[in-house]
C-alpha cells in the first residue's frame, strides 16, 4: 500500500507544469485546483482511517479527525465534490472539475 505522501506527490504531479518545481508553485496549484484539494482530503482521510489500530496515536487521530471533517465538509458544500472513504481509489485519479461530483463504494 503506498503512503499518503507518495499518493499525495503523484497526484500534485498530475497537475504541475514541468517547470513548476518551487514549493510557491505547487501551493499555488493545490489552491487553485478544487479536484486536487478534494482528491488530497480523500487522502488524508484515508491515511487516518489506516491508523486506527494504533492506539497511541488515538490523541493525534481525534485531532485529524476533527480536521478531516471540516474538509471534507468544505469539499461538499464549497465545490459539490463527495469523495467516500470506503471508494477504493489509487494514484491517476483526476477530478477536472468541481460541482456534482459524487465518488462512492
Amino acid at each position: 500500500m503506498s503512503s499518503f505522501l507518495q499518493l499525495a506527490r503523484a497526484d500534485l504531479r498530475r497537475y504541475l507544469d514541468q517547470n513548476a518545481i518551487s514549493v510557491w508553485s505547487k501551493f499555488d496549484v493545490v489552491c487553485r485546483n478544487e479536484g486536487l484539494q478534494a482528491i488530497l482530503v480523500y487522502l488524508f482521510g484515508r491515511m487516518l482511517n489506516s491508523k486506527q489500530k494504533q492506539v497511541l496515536l488515538w490523541p493525534l487521530l481525534a485531532v485529524g479527525w476533527g480536521a478531516y471533517a471540516l474538509a471534507a465538509l468544505l469539499m461538499r458544500r464549497g465545490y459539490g465534490i463527495e469523495v467516500s472513504l470506503s471508494a477504493e481509489i489509487g494514484a491517476g485519479f483526476w477530478i477536472g472539475h468541481f460541482g456534482g461530483i459524487e465518488v462512492i463504494n
